[in-house]
């Protein structure tokens, strides 16, 4: 299956309306946009937090890197979990026929200065644990996350083994 497209190539969608081309081109232009996606968990480790956990990360490093706003595109059956993490559609740019993958899709943006609870949260915690160590641990156990192991090859890693490779 082919991934849903970037706001770049929305812009080239033959027939999207000219006033949702200019909203989209104007919230690409402030220098401060991203797009976080084609986040995926492997199928063996869903139902373990882990996509919120990716998305937080991702937005935490957004954040630490001046990058404050993000759009993108998704299934519409997707839209209320973006919306989760401050993410929302823009009446004014209208879904699309997503032909790459036989969809009609939601542009969604969103500015992640103005975060839902608890994702703000959330995403203040992992800047600082990030901010200070530069890596942060991202797996299916829980004391790895909550506590903000680094992955520097240290032993408080409970998966790593006594030579620092991670299990």
């Amino acid at each position: 299956m082919i991934p849903f497209p970037t706001s770049k190539e929305i812009l080239t969608q033959h027939g999207y309306p000219a006033t949702a081309q200019d909203h989209i081109k104007k919230f690409n232009a402030s220098n401060d946009t991203c797009e976080l996606s084609r986040t995926i968990s492997h199928p063996d480790y869903r139902g373990l937090d882990l996509s919120r956990k990716i998305m937080e990360f991702g937005i935490a490093t957004s954040l630490a890197r001046g990058l404050n706003r993000a759009i993108g595109s998704n299934d519409p059956r997707l839209t209320p979990m973006y919306n989760k993490y401050g993410y929302y559609t823009n009446p004014e740019i209208p879904r699309f026929d997503n032909k790459s993958v036989a969809f009609v899709s939601d542009v969604v943006i969103a500015d992640f200065r103005e975060l839902p609870e608890p994702t703000n949260s959330n995403v203040q915690s992992i800047g600082k644990k990030f901010k200070k160590g530069g890596f942060f641990c991202i797996c299916q156990h829980k004391e790895c996350s909550n506590n903000g192991y680094f992955l520097e090859n240290k032993e408080d890693c409970p998966l790593q083994n006594k030579d620092g490779i991670t299990a």
